[in-house]
């Protein structure tokens, strides 16, 4: 990712953030469990906000590692150990892509734009490199979703 991409992402999920976090953690976890289904099942003893909350503290946390990449790396290999536990397979996290993207585009609304878009697509690839290569998924898979 580029500078301009980072500080793109970082301060428009600020945005995002900003005006209403609970919200935003609703948009990717409603929105994942629509495009993943098999993703309700993970959070089957969570109740509440709890998994809304730790999605899109997961999000917070790694948007602002952008701009330290052998740290993203680190902290997304220790993110995707845990999961492995759970049994997610390689192809939910692929389709998880379309759910991060989903969230800053419904909470920026007409502020979206194409350049914004890219930069969350290359976010999105940033982390789904670092999570492919801890679940050895060919990259070509993980490009296909956006």
């Amino acid at each position: 990712m580029t500078n301009a991409q980072i500080e793109l992402v970082q301060h428009s999920w600020k945005i995002v953030t900003t005006t209403n976090a609970q919200t935003a953690g609703w948009l990717l976890y409603n929105n994942l469990q629509e495009i993943v289904p098999e993703i309700k099942i993970k959070f089957r003893h969570s109740h509440g906000t709890e998994p809304a909350r730790k999605i899109f503290s997961i999000i917070s946390y790694l948007t602002r590692k952008l701009h330290k990449p052998n740290v993203l790396t680190e902290e997304v290999e220790k993110i995707t150990r845990r999961h492995v536990k759970y049994h997610l397979r390689d192809e939910l996290y692929i389709k998880a892509g379309k759910a991060l993207i989903y969230a800053p585009e419904t909470g920026l609304g007409d502020n979206w734009n194409q350049e914004i878009k890219n930069a969350w697509v290359m976010c999105y690839i940033t982390i789904a490199e670092a999570i492919r290569d801890s679940l050895c998924c060919p990259k070509e898979e993980w490009v296909a979703c956006c």
